[in-house]
């Protein structure tokens, strides 16, 4: 069984999860956060999407997260 790094990676760091056949892992991909992108992003949602990316970035994943605003 395969998960996000997000999701296992601390207990790979603490020891409870045990990483298995690391050569074998699908490419990396991103998160990403959908709005309409005519509409002004509300302050609650905007929050949301740095809140997302902080713990993101909290686990020490291998792929760096970008929160990406629109023009």
């Amino acid at each position: 069984m395969q998960l996000p790094n997000h999701y296992v990676a601390p207990a790979i760091k603490s020891g409870e999860l045990v990483e298995l056949l690391a050569d074998y892992q699908p490419p990396a991909e991103g998160i990403w956060a959908l709005y309409p992108h005519n509409r002004h992003l509300s302050t609650k949602v905007s929050l949301l999407i740095e809140r997302i990316n902080q713990k993101l970035q909290e686990t020490d994943m291998t792929t760096e997260y970008k929160a990406h605003k629109q023009p």
